[in-house]
C-alpha cells in the first residue's frame, strides 16, 4: 500500500499530466502551420516558462523519488515524440531522406537534455536559447524551415 506521500506524489503527477494534456489539445486547436504546431507541442515538454518549470520540477523530484519506474514515465514524453514524428512524416512535412528512427530519437534526446538542463541551471539555458535550439533542429528535419518569430 502506497504511503501518503507517494499518493500525494501520484495525485500531484496526474495534474502535471492533465494541465500539459490540456495545452497541447490548446496548442491543436489553434491555427498553426504543421512545423508550428510540433514545435509549440515540444516546448511544452520542456521548463519553457514559469508554469511548465513547477511541473517539471515535478516531474523531475517524482522520477527521483520513484527511479524504478522512470522507464514507464519516460514512455509518454517519447511516445508524444513518436507521435509528432510520425505525423510529420506522413504530412509530407519532413525531408524525404530523413531516418524517421534515428531522427526520433535524436528529437527525444535533445527534448529530454533540454527538459534537464533547465531545469538544472535555468539561468544558462533560458527561455530563448531554448526555443533557439529546438527551432534551429527541427528546421535541419522540415522540408520548408520556419523562422523562430513564427512560433
Amino acid at each position: 500500500m502506497p504511503s501518503l506521500q507517494e499518493e500525494l506524489l501520484l495525485y500531484t503527477m496526474d495534474l502535471v499530466k492533465e494541465n500539459v494534456s490540456k495545452r497541447i489539445d490548446s496548442i491543436l486547436q489553434s491555427k498553426g502551420t504543421p512545423e508550428q504546431t510540433s514545435i509549440r507541442i515540444l516546448l511544452e515538454l520542456i521548463p519553457y516558462n514559469k508554469e511548465s518549470e513547477m511541473e517539471m520540477s515535478v516531474w523531475f523530484h517524482f522520477i527521483m523519488a520513484d527511479i524504478h519506474h522512470r522507464q514507464q514515465e519516460d514512455e509518454g514524453v517519447l511516445e508524444g515524440v513518436q507521435r509528432i514524428m510520425t505525423e510529420l512524416h506522413q504530412g509530407g512535412i519532413l525531408k524525404d531522406s530523413i531516418n524517421l528512427d534515428i531522427e526520433t530519437e535524436r528529437l527525444y534526446a535533445l527534448v529530454d537534455g533540454l527538459a534537464l538542463h533547465a531545469i538544472l541551471n535555468p539561468k544558462r539555458l533560458q527561455k530563448e536559447k531554448i526555443k533557439q535550439v529546438l527551432v534551429n533542429h527541427m528546421n535541419t528535419l522540415f522540408k520548408q524551415p520556419i523562422e523562430e518569430t513564427d512560433i
